[in-house]
């Protein structure tokens, strides 16, 4: 479950990387346009959001069931 936490904070800070480094270019190229909004450079894929978000979603319904089903092991 900790793995996919690190995907998705992975995900965020490389198309933020990606967003500085094209910001960045384009000022060392045309040094009159000053880049200072990445909004126009920052995209992030909701797919890999969302599919990170239901793995996490999954991993602990998975977790609450194994408990269910110990304790339910347990009384009979």
């Amino acid at each position: 479950m900790g793995d996919t936490r690190i995907e998705l904070a992975g995900a965020v800070l490389v198309s933020f990387a990606q967003a500085l480094a094209s910001s960045a270019l384009l000022q060392q190229m045309m040094p009159s346009h000053a880049v200072r909004d990445l909004s126009d450079y920052w995209t992030i894929s909701i797919s890999t959001l969302l599919a990170g978000a239901g793995l996490l979603t999954i991993a602990r319904v998975m977790r609450l069931a194994v408990a269910m089903r110990e304790d339910l092991d347990a009384t009979i």
